[in-house]
């Protein structure tokens, strides 16, 4: 359903901010604006042989394809958090998984990734993918979740440094010998993670059509992979950091609406009495997933670009948005059971 939603509304060819750079970057296997995105662009490549329309259209089918996945995985994870929350063994709540999925899916802030070519829905969905692998539990659980993560380090690193303390909360407890699985496995892939932006300098060599900073000497790839020239955007004049917090309030409350906000509230509140370290886990990817636009002295809640940053966030609030619709569905059900059909009705 995410998938045909995004493709019903998806732009028929060329659109506006990275679009086209991506594009072009993609076709000619060129050399995009920092980060430089490498693990992206390779994905895009592929996507850019699907025989569907221009190229794109091409890769807004990959951006509708990983928004798709991101809010089935969301509704997966959820699903079975809200199973283990009701402390039966093996069960899981599908009510809740379709309320946090259909409202990620739903919500403007991802649609907007999903109906042009952009990366955000596939760092999403990594980043997604880890935390379904540490649901698995165990060694094999936290080994797997670093696998997807590698990936998305090639993508948009910053992302993954703002998901990186919640993922690694979740990874404690996980088993005996979890965190030492866990902590070998960024060892072993630590390399090739790294050796992905090696994509840089040799396609900058190579003269292709898009050559983004020309990252062909050492100074010229560090300054492209750690994105220094954004820098400037971080120094918000005085008062902007509070107008900053409001615009994302405003922006979350159109995007999800004032009853979700409230429902997540109740979530949080809900999942601290019964697993304080998963709650705090989601608190932080939610805190510091904020820090990146709060702080940006040009933010903007029209930047379909900020929005995308906010994915994290904003799937953290589905959730808690879900597990706290089923909190007050439960209470409901226990006062006037006759009425939870009714109210579960009204909640969807």
């Amino acid at each position: 359903a995410s998938f045909a939603l995004c493709v019903f509304l998806a732009a028929p060819g060329l659109t506006w901010l990275d679009g086209g750079e991506l594009a072009l970057a993609a076709g000619s296997l060129g050399v995009a604006h920092p980060p430089g995105e490498p693990a992206y662009l390779v994905l895009a490549r592929l996507a850019a042989f699907v025989p569907v329309g221009d190229l794109p259209f091409r890769l807004t089918l990959l951006s509708a394809a990983t928004v798709a996945g991101a809010s089935g995985m969301l509704a997966a994870i959820v699903s079975h958090a809200a199973g283990r929350l009701s402390s039966i063994p093996g069960a899981s709540v599908p009510l809740a998984g379709l309320l946090a999925g259909g409202l990620f899916a739903c919500a403007p802030a991802t649609v907007l990734q999903g109906v042009r070519p952009e990366l955000y829905g596939l760092a999403a969905l990594l980043g997604l993918l880890s935390v379904r692998a540490l649901q698995l539990g165990g060694r094999r659980g936290v080994a797997l979740a670093v696998l997807p993560l590698c990936v998305a380090g090639a993508v948009h690193h910053a992302m993954l440094v703002a998901a990186a303390p919640g993922l690694v909360l979740l990874a404690t407890h996980r088993g005996r010998g979890s965190l030492r699985a866990g902590l070998v496995c960024c060892c072993l892939l630590l390399g090739p993670g790294l050796l992905q932006f090696l994509y840089l300098p040799l396609r900058s060599l190579a003269e292709p059509a898009l050559d983004f900073g020309t990252p062909q000497t050492f100074d010229r790839i560090v300054h492209s992979v750690t994105a220094a020239g954004y820098a400037r955007s971080f120094q918000p004049v005085d008062g902007q950091v509070a107008r900053n917090l409001v615009a994302h309030l405003q922006m979350f409350r159109s995007d999800l609406g004032l009853q979700v906000l409230l429902l997540a509230s109740v979530g949080f509140v809900s999942g601290w009495r019964r697993a304080r370290r998963r709650t705090l886990a989601l608190l932080l990817v939610l805190g510091i997933g904020l820090l990146p636009t709060v702080l940006q002295g040009l933010f903007r809640e029209d930047n379909p670009d900020a929005r995308g940053y906010l994915l994290g966030p904003i799937a953290v609030l589905c959730s808690a948005g879900s597990l706290g619709a089923l909190a007050l569905l439960s209470r409901v059900r226990a006062a006037a059971p006759g009425a939870a059909a009714w109210v579960g009705t009204v909640l969807i």
